[in-house]
């Protein structure tokens, strides 16, 4: 849905994609079919996006969720539009809720969720929260990283790609050896 203005006041239409894209896909533009009053004239203010994608390395599919926390000084508070899609391609309607400038959103591995109806210019901070049996191996290709800090851009989607894998678990054997200059004929006295 596009805000537009026609001098009277603000009026809300729908838009569509003409061109065949889904929600999800970057890079693309829309086209609004919609003229407002006598004037002809209609102002659209484009919103802007965050797209979170989780994966995990080395593994099909799988339950785990993973917990990701969105901050923002700028968005203190406000409920916005997302899309949820799961690792299938289906996609499900929802929304993310900012209460004190955080929202937090879960994930499993193969998930994302775009986030849209987001103010341009705004700085938000994604940071996942750490689990036992993954380690965070990259955020957006940088593997130094431990949280993504972006500054939205209107009309545009920002992407936040994390990777993980998991822990490697093994067993570890410690053996001692006590080697001393009298040979295997020295005893030991505790007084």
């Amino acid at each position: 849905t596009l805000k537009a203005s026609n001098g009277r006041g603000i009026a809300t239409m729908p838009f569509v994609d003409i061109e065949g894209h889904g929600l999800n896909d970057i890079g693309h533009h829309y086209v609004v079919g919609a003229t407002l009053g006598n004037n002809g004239r209609i102002t659209v203010y484009p919103s802007a996006a965050i797209k979170i994608t989780k994966t995990v390395e080395g593994v099909q599919g799988g339950n785990d969720e993973f917990s990701f926390r969105i901050t923002s000084a700028n968005e203190t508070s406000g409920t916005y539009s997302a899309v949820k899609t799961a690792a299938n391609g289906t996609e499900t309607k929802t929304s993310i809720s900012f209460f004190r400038g955080t929202a937090t959103v879960s994930l499993k591995n193969g998930e994302s969720i775009l986030i849209t109806g987001l103010s341009g210019g705004n700085t938000y901070r994604i940071t996942e929260s750490e689990t036992v049996d993954y380690v965070l191996k990259s955020i957006n290709g940088n593997v130094s990283a431990t949280e993504a800090v972006i500054i939205t851009e209107a009309g545009a989607v920002s992407q936040v790609d994390f990777v993980n894998a998991p822990v490697v678990k093994g067993d570890l054997r410690v053996t001692k050896v006590v080697e001393h200059t009298l040979g295997d004929s020295y005893q030991l006295t505790h007084n």
